[in-house]
């Protein structure tokens, strides 16, 4: 298991509560949270209130892969925290703390991921971030 802290930021062309609601909303997280090239969502259920659950499935290449976790922080449209844990893609329990600040024109958003985790980490966040970013331009989040 590697123990690392991973931090990135972006800054969106929409209010902080529409970023925020693009991590707490079932219809938008299934978008673009873990979406990429060969896998589906096929169930998001999400308790954004401290303590609350949070579990987003995946099929990819024909397998399961659960993500799941629990909110710890939730206060709108400024922090959210939740723990993460992917058993298929790393081992141990990864805190996700997100940070949403208004800008005169926009929100940014920045991602701190500590303790467990991938070993590409940063790189992955980046490549949701960049999705999240299709999306609010109505496009689909992964890019072919």
């Amino acid at each position: 298991m590697k123990l690392m802290k991973v931090s990135v930021s972006r800054v969106f062309d929409r209010p902080c509560e529409d970023v925020f609601a693009a991590w707490i909303d079932p219809q938008i997280v299934r978008l673009w949270l873990f979406v990429g090239p060969t896998n589906r969502i096929v169930d998001v259920d999400i308790e954004p209130v401290p303590g609350g659950r949070i579990s987003i499935d995946e099929r990819n290449d024909g397998r399961l892969i659960e993500h799941w976790g629990r909110f710890a922080n939730v206060e709108p449209p400024h922090k959210l925290s939740f723990t993460l844990n992917v058993p298929k893609h790393f081992q141990g329990e990864a805190l996700i703390d997100l940070d949403f600040a208004r800008l005169s024109s926009g929100c940014r958003l920045t991602l701190t991921r500590t303790q467990a985790g991938p070993p590409k980490a940063e790189e992955i966040w980046r490549r949701m971030l960049d999705g999240l970013e299709r999306i609010f331009n109505g496009q689909p989040a992964y890019r072919q």
